[in-house]
């Protein structure tokens, strides 16, 4: 583990984050990642009693564990379009303040902590271009030029604010149609699975990017992980590349690990990528042919589900599988489960 910070570092950095609960006090706009929630009272207690458990007292430090190194939390902040300011739209900041010395000073801060780290995440109704032409301009991407990191959040979030209300599109409106599509190309439903996702923004970004690619379905976290996406296979396999190359972009290439089980049209008969399997009966098509090519999709929304699913494990980050089954079973996907899970092994 890197070096803890100084004690009056510490108390500059739990500083800034009650300063976002102050700023943030409503059920939902703030939440903490577990680790976070379960350092933060050994964090106020050291610097209260004046040393930490790293301070070379080996009785003190016996069992001292440090499960992060960040207060790492997310706020949900409401934004108002300026051409109509009855609008609400929300953001979400995801935002890590130091708790060890960094290995690169470039970014201290006048006061001596590290710079917070903010991230944007990007919300369905906002265009990709949008959404990485204010994350390259947030103030966090110059945080030398703030005093504190209170002064850095203060100024993000007044930033955010200014600059949000003139991009907010005059409908929010969004369905899995919005991403052009040729007329005749056939969609899948699509099942992957990872040894192991855990990080929350990696997870949000998932649920966040699918919209823009006319993507539905859900997504598991844990180890190993789940992820089913409704859509066609060629802004699937768009949006795959896109969350590897950037969203993924700080995973080593060894790391990055996808499994196909399988990829199967319960939508239009067709014959699949040679390298994908289908599943052995599609469901038949509808005695009454539809117009919309998304009319027999299961799900009309891209969601993170681990929230649902009872955890186990020594760490609490296996889904129950059984859960999972009867998640699908209520969703007509009873069949699935069997392939996906067997051919995952999980």
């Amino acid at each position: 583990m890197a070096p803890l910070l100084s004690l009056e570092l510490l108390a500059l950095q739990l500083e800034s984050f009650e300063l976002a609960q102050s700023l943030f006090p409503l059920s939902g706009e703030l939440e903490l990642e577990e680790e976070t929630a379960v350092i933060l009272p050994s964090l106020r207690r050291w610097i209260t009693e004046g040393h930490t458990p790293y301070d070379g007292d080996a009785e003190v430090g016996r069992d001292a564990v440090l499960p992060t190194n960040d207060i790492a939390f997310t706020v949900t902040l409401e934004v108002t379009s300026a051409a109509n300011p009855a609008s609400i739209h929300t953001l979400v900041l995801a935002i890590r303040l130091p708790l060890t010395k960094p290995l690169d000073f470039a970014h201290t801060l006048a006061d001596g902590s590290p710079a917070a780290t903010i991230r944007l995440q990007q919300p369905p109704w906002m265009s990709r271009t949008t959404h990485d032409g204010l994350a390259a301009s947030l103030p966090s991407c110059n945080p030398s030029t703030f005093t504190s990191n209170t002064d850095l959040l203060l100024h993000t979030i007044d930033f955010l604010r200014d600059k949000v209300a003139s991009v907010i599109p005059l409908s929010s409106e969004r369905t899995p149609t919005d991403t052009p599509k040729k007329a005749d190309e056939p969609e899948f439903r699509v099942w992957l699975w990872f040894p192991s996702l855990s990080t929350r923004e990696k997870r949000d970004d998932i649920v966040n990017w699918a919209p823009e690619y006319g993507l539905t379905g859900f997504v598991l976290a844990g180890k190993p992980a789940l992820l089913c996406l409704e859509g066609t296979e060629s802004n699937v396999q768009t949006y795959l590349a896109e969350i590897k190359a950037k969203s993924w972009a700080d995973i080593p290439s060894f790391q990055k690990k996808v499994r196909l089980p399988s990829l199967f049209c319960p939508f239009l008969a067709h014959t699949p990528h040679t390298d994908l399997r289908t599943l052995p009966h599609p469901p038949p098509p509808p005695s009454t042919p539809s117009t919309d090519p998304t009319a027999h999709r299961i799900f009309t929304t891209m969601d993170e589900i681990t929230s649902l699913i009872p955890r186990t494990g020594q760490r609490g980050n296996r889904g129950e599988m059984g859960e999972v089954r009867d998640f699908l079973e209520t969703k007509g996907l009873g069949e699935a489960f069997g392939l996906v899970i067997g051919v995952g092994q999980f």
